[in-house]
């Protein structure tokens, strides 16, 4: 499965990006899935399962950002960031000399 977030940040003009993972789910049967939805964690997720909770016992492997999988494309964020003259200082924001 290939997951695509957009991140956009408007400082002064409008800039894009667009983070890219792939999930590779194990194999399992429908009585696994049965049970994982029975647990009612998917029911509020854009891809029916969280890789962050009890779904990542559904995943063999990630290629790529986790955090791109997860919902937020945070290096992608950073690098647009840095692109607009910030940077991210653990916690505040500063801007770039």
């Amino acid at each position: 499965v290939e997951v695509m977030v957009a991140a956009t940040v408007m400082i002064f003009g409008i800039v894009s990006a667009v983070g890219r993972a792939r999930v590779r789910f194990r194999v399992f049967g429908p009585d696994v899935a049965r049970a994982y939805a029975a647990t009612g964690e998917p029911m509020d997720k854009a891809g029916a399962y969280g890789i962050q909770g009890l779904g990542a016992a559904l995943v063999d492997s990630v290629h790529g950002d986790y955090y791109t999988i997860v919902g937020f494309p945070i290096v992608r964020f950073l690098e647009l960031l840095e692109r607009k003259g910030w940077r991210y200082a653990f916690g505040r924001l500063e801007r770039c000399q």
